[in-house]
């Protein structure tokens, strides 16, 4: 069974990735363990990329689930 949902989650994430094309990681620069960080140094700013996926189905009343359940709208994400 393990192995099934292991081939279905490689299967899934191929299908993500292939979405996207086959972009390679950028490499991540490696800082020495060594050397502290000076209190005077500023802090370096980071991007991140996010995706998500948004699932907020119709209701029979015509109402979306995330309204009738009264919760945030995921749309302002």
């Amino acid at each position: 069974m393990s192995n099934s949902s292991g081939n279905f989650i490689g299967s899934l994430l191929a299908f993500i990735s292939s979405l996207f094309g086959n972009k390679q990681p950028t490499p991540v620069p490696v800082t020495p363990a060594g050397i502290p960080d000076s209190p005077d140094e500023v802090a370096p700013l980071t991007t991140s990329k996010v995706m998500t996926i948004v699932y907020d189905p119709t209701m029979d009343d015509g109402q979306k689930l995330s309204q009738k359940m009264g919760w945030h709208r995921p749309d302002d994400l």
